[in-house]
């Protein structure tokens, strides 16, 4: 199935760009991602001490989720 740029509302050149980020997450990352945003959405609201330290530990999770680009 061909997904085209009017079909989801996005400028020729953004869907270009979307294809080449999403080749470097699998579904396995993006379901870890969205844990993982949500414990620090909690953490940052208050279930940790520490906000800023949830908000780094998120980064550095993301980025290790993400596979390295080909």
């Amino acid at each position: 199935m061909c997904i085209r740029d009017r079909d989801i509302g996005v400028p020729h050149w953004k869907l270009k760009d979307l294809d080449r980020q999403s080749r470097v997450w699998t579904e396995r990352a993006v379901a870890q991602a969205v844990v993982a945003v949500a414990k620090t959405d909690a953490d940052v609201k208050g279930a940790s001490g520490d906000a800023e330290f949830a908000l780094e530990r998120l980064l550095v999770a993301l980025a290790g989720y993400r596979r390295q680009p080909r």
